[in-house]
């Protein structure tokens, strides 16, 4: 009788930790970030926002740095230990899973297998595009960018670009350049000081009557 009542209780406390933390994660804007930093069971540093509509299994294994942002969409499993170093980014729809189901033997049903458990470390100053699922085990490296709808099943290198699945590096970031390759001063203000030279005035395309006004 009392092994009962204690797989009861233990029955009802874990769904209601799971209409408390659905609850929490409706909370919209910044004050719903400050709430659930707060009460929804993982570590979290300073200027860490996880917006409302994130899905956190096993919050307690889920350790943030300063200035992480994990937007709308995201799930995490964090059964076998998930970090998030200081200013990375994590965009919408990206599943973050630290376990998945044990599957190798044959003699025995799937879902009576259990789990198998690998942490994720996702160093400092991360971007992880929407849709990317980063598998069990995988670490990715400082500054590295992991590109829409990209499956991670391996650890990255640092600084460097990936794409695909499984994902491949594509190229590194160097200093002085975005990650596409353009120069920092190569864009709007070029194109702007290009146009506004005095011998652009009769490239009408590429003119602004601003410019025209300036050198006449």
């Amino acid at each position: 009788m009392i092994s009962r009542i204690k797989v009861a209780y233990r029955a009802l406390h874990g769904e209601a930790a799971e209409w408390f933390r659905a609850g929490l994660s409706c909370i919209p804007g910044r004050v719903g970030c400050w709430i659930r930093a707060r009460l929804y069971g993982f570590r979290a540093g300073r200027r860490t926002c996880v917006w409302n509509n994130v899905i956190i299994y096993h919050p307690a294994k889920l350790t943030l740095g300063n200035n992480v942002q994990i937007v709308p969409g995201c799930q995490i499993n964090a059964g076998g230990g998930v970090e998030i170093a200081d200013n990375s980014m994590i965009g919408p729809g990206v599943f973050i899973w630290s376990q998945n189901h044990a599957y190798k033997r044959a003699d025995i049903l799937i879902c009576d297998q259990g789990y198998e458990c690998l942490p994720v470390k996702i160093e400092e100053d991360v971007w992880v595009g929407a849709g990317a699922i980063i598998r069990p085990g995988v670490r990715l490296a400082r500054g590295c960018v992991i590109a829409a709808g990209s499956v991670v099943t391996a650890a990255t290198e640092a600084y460097t670009l990936y794409a695909g699945v499984p994902a491949r590096p594509v190229r590194k970031r160097v200093a002085g350049e975005d990650v596409d390759g353009v120069p920092e001063d190569s864009s709007r203000e070029v194109a702007h000081r290009d146009a506004c030279r005095p011998d652009a005035r009769n490239e009408l395309p590429k003119t602004s009557l601003e410019c025209l006004r300036r050198h006449s």
